[in-house]
């Protein structure tokens, strides 16, 4: 199971490194004492997968915003996971760090890991999705993403009196 949250907030003055945060994140020894040989691989691989293994050295004060959102992907595939839990992955991201993204959604989806994808740029879960769960305090609608995205379920989706997506279609159970 990986996690990669919305953005990342911290203190910009801690002289933490690329290294020093993802060996605080991904192993199980603190920071301080340096990277794993068991982790080192992992993490370069990880870092190299996302466009960030120039940059292990930088402190992550010094980072944009987009290249953070980068180390957290990297973070997020270690240990390899089968399921990979994304909050708005996209939202800090510049064009390079989209097209990072892109790529490695393909790669999870050969490789047959489950992503599940908080989302709403629907541009690119028009594009980029399989499967399209739409919620509004409860599942409004469950269905391949090329036609999950209807104006009327979008109007439902984003409403502040959601319909079941059976109301929507005009049936009633």
């Amino acid at each position: 199971f990986g996690r990669v949250g919305q953005a990342l907030e911290f203190d910009r003055g801690l002289p933490m490194t690329v290294d020093d945060f993802m060996a605080a994140m991904c192993q199980r020894r603190p920071a301080f004492m340096g990277l794993s040989k068991h982790y080192a691989a992992a993490i370069g691989d990880a870092l190299e997968r996302v466009g960030m293994q120039d940059k292990r050295k930088r402190r992550m004060g010094a980072l944009s915003g987009g290249e953070r959102q980068r180390v957290l992907l990297a973070q997020g595939l270690i240990p390899a996971p089968q399921l990979l839990v994304l909050d708005e992955p996209m939202s800090a991201l510049d064009e390079a760090g989209i097209q990072v993204f892109e790529r490695l959604l393909g790669d999870w989806r050969r490789s047959g890991i489950t992503v599940l994808w908080i989302e709403h740029d629907l541009d690119a879960v028009r594009r980029l999705a399989d499967q399209v769960t739409g919620l509004n305090r409860r599942v409004l609608f469950d269905e391949p993403a090329a036609t999950a995205l209807t104006p009327e379920r979008l109007l439902t989706l984003f409403s502040a009196h959601p319909r079941t997506a059976d109301a929507v279609n005009g049936s009633v159970a």
